[in-house]
């Protein structure tokens, strides 16, 4: 639990340096509070949709991750 709020903390951090323009909207917590949009009338849908893509794409490289890891295991049920 301690990696990973110091990986958040790092990540935070690291979002709010303007040298790395570049990298920064591919940061997972960089479109965090874009959820807020949901409660403006009208809904401002371009950043949620941006945090939505990125989410599901961090949740499909460490998901086929942890899809081929455990696929190696010698469990059998």
């Amino acid at each position: 639990m301690a990696t990973t709020v110091g990986l958040l903390i790092t990540v935070q951090i690291l979002d709010q340096i303007p040298q790395l323009d570049a990298v920064q909207p591919y940061f997972f917590s960089h479109y965090w509070l874009s959820f807020a949009d949901l409660m403006r009338e009208p809904v401002y849908w371009d950043d949620l949709t941006r945090n939505l893509g990125l989410q599901a794409l961090y949740a499909a490289v460490f998901g086929s991750a942890a899809w081929a890891r455990f696929t190696t295991k010698d469990i059998t049920a």
